[in-house]
């Protein structure tokens, strides 16, 4: 069991949801992942173009990536991979800062 971060961004790089996720295997991850991405995907209806549409697993990196369309994506990253921001209130905007430099956006 592990934390990981979520994140989803929008098209100009801005930042949607932070939020943790914790005390998840890799295998729930995935699972969530899939889930959301099947949820947006019948939200989208008939504008789900498939070719923006997809899911990227990483199991040896620890990462789940997703796009949802040609202008939002989201990921999954293991709590180790973003180090620099446990601790951090990712609901204080001044904190998105470390955030896109953590992520280059």
């Amino acid at each position: 069991m592990e934390n990981y971060l979520k994140l989803e961004v929008g098209n100009r790089g801005e930042i949607l949801e932070v939020k943790w996720i914790e005390n998840k295997t890799f295998e729930e991850i995935v699972e969530i992942g899939k889930k959301e991405l099947e949820e947006y995907k019948e939200w989208l209806g008939d504008g789900c173009e498939e070719e923006f549409c997809g899911i990227t697993i990483k199991e040896d990196v620890g990462i789940v990536e997703m796009e949802k369309d040609e202008d939002l994506s989201c990921g999954f990253y293991r709590e180790d991979l973003v180090s620099e921001l446990v601790g951090k209130d990712l609901n204080d905007k001044k904190n998105y800062e470390l955030i896109e430099e953590v992520f280059q956006l």
